[in-house]
């Protein structure tokens, strides 16, 4: 939802220095500690939608499930800091776990169940094979595990039967 937004806000789609190093528009301005007074009126909107989807699919005896598959430089926040670096941002401004934390709270706020995949993601022995190289996208083998994953948390969670 944040996406569409932050092309707007942030007009990142057409900067060349993004693009090189494989940052969506997302990325580095969603991981601002401190967010612009616009930027967390959208914020707000987003968190707003997510609690009337919940309240909506409660009503209707259905759970809603949000699933964090986080992008690649949040599993590798080393490659993150050095892509600051370049751009001459300050590491200080940024927290490469906050879409994890708003997530979790947002969670608890509007009442739906949540599943990380980060924190499995970077505890995977070779989490290189989870994504492309040169692509922002998982694997085959990022996607068998992420659905694996799921799939455990569904279960004990008593979303699912199995």
């Amino acid at each position: 939802m944040f996406k569409p937004l932050l092309f707007k806000i942030y007009d990142l789609g057409k900067n060349d220095v993004y693009k090189k190093y494989k940052i969506t528009t997302y990325e580095i301005p969603i991981t601002k500690k401190v967010y612009s007074k616009e930027y967390q009126g959208y914020k707000e909107l987003n968190d707003k939608i997510y609690c009337e989807i919940s309240n909506s699919l409660k009503q209707k005896n259905i759970s809603l499930v949000v699933v964090n598959i986080p992008a690649r430089v949040h599993i590798f926040p080393e490659d993150f800091n050095a892509i600051l670096k370049k751009l001459n941002l300050n590491e200080e401004d940024y927290d490469v776990n906050k879409i994890l934390e708003m997530l979790k709270e947002l969670s608890k706020k509007c009442d739906f169940h949540f599943i990380d995949l980060q924190e499995n993601f970077r505890d995977y022995e070779d989490k290189y094979k989870l994504y492309y190289k040169y692509d922002v996208h998982l694997t085959p083998i990022g996607n068998e595990y992420a659905a694996e994953i799921i799939l455990e948390n569904l279960k004990n969670e008593k979303l699912i039967n199995g």
